[in-house]
């Protein structure tokens, strides 16, 4: 009697049944534990292997850059195979610009944007600073934190082509500059602010590269750095640093600085 060859399938990968879901074996989305055996295979949405597939490449573009990556790697350390990643993106210049849409997505629902809907006067100036800070300046939650990920991103685009930088510099509401200028105004006519010879419009920039560089640096442990202190003391610090160079007066900041949020305004 003949023996029937039997056919091994391959773990972690299923054959597609129609052309909305996927079966792959995702590597670091599923937590397989520390047994050495395979994540078992998850099906998903093409959008969501999608959105799967930009969160999984971040910290591999963040460690070495766009040029540092093979595609290869991406595919790794993203759980699917190279066909598959060229499936969804054709290139990596499509993978890297769907990460770019994601970072700025995230960018809009940041909680300063709580901020927008409040009158431009000293107070505002002062609690949308003290956010910013707190914001930048937050303890990382991993390696994988997305914060640190996009500080990251930006300077190794600094240090090339400059491409993601300017993207993202580019998808920072025009509005919110704006807002800015309304309540620094509303600061200098209610005499809480000196009205000084730096041009007005270049102060969120510089605060926002300072804030950066500071993120940089507390991404490893450097001594006498500011970081040393606690995360609330050193952000109160910091805040008052830059709210004094914006050319707040100390009884002004004495005055409006209360670190608890303002309330959501309703509607």
């Amino acid at each position: 009697m003949k023996k029937e060859a039997l056919k091994k399938k391959r773990p972690g990968r299923t054959k597609q049944t129609d052309g909305s879901r996927e079966s792959v074996n995702p590597v670091h989305s599923v937590n397989s534990g520390d047994s050495g055996r395979a994540a078992p295979s998850i099906r998903l949405p093409a959008d969501e292997r999608q959105a799967a597939i930009v969160r999984s490449v971040r910290r591999a573009f963040a460690d070495k850059g766009f040029h540092g990556t093979t595609t290869r790697e991406l595919a790794r350390v993203a759980g699917v195979s190279e066909a598959l990643l060229f499936k969804h993106f054709p290139t990596k210049e499509a993978l890297f610009a769907g990460m770019q849409e994601a970072f700025k997505r995230e960018m809009d629902s940041t909680p300063m944007r709580r901020f927008d809907a409040l009158e431009p006067c000293t107070e505002t100036l002062v609690l949308t600073t003290h956010e910013l800070v707190t914001h930048f300046l937050a303890p990382p939650k991993g390696p994988d934190d997305e914060a640190v990920l996009q500080n990251r991103l930006m300077f190794h685009s600094l240090l090339g082509d400059g491409e993601f930088a300017r993207f993202m510099a580019n998808s920072r509401p025009a509005e919110r500059r704006q807002r800015f200028r309304a309540a620094f105004r509303a600061a200098v006519a209610a005499g809480d602010a000196v009205d000084g010879p730096v041009d007005v419009d270049l102060l969120p920039a510089m605060v926002f590269q300072m804030l950066s560089a500071m993120k940089l640096h507390m991404s490893h442990s450097m001594p006498g750095a500011p970081d040393q202190i606690p995360n609330d003391h050193l952000v109160r610090q910091v805040a008052w640093f830059v709210l004094r160079g914006f050319g707040i007066k100390e009884e002004a900041i004495h005055r409006c600085y209360r670190p608890e949020p303002p309330q959501e305004p309703a509607g």
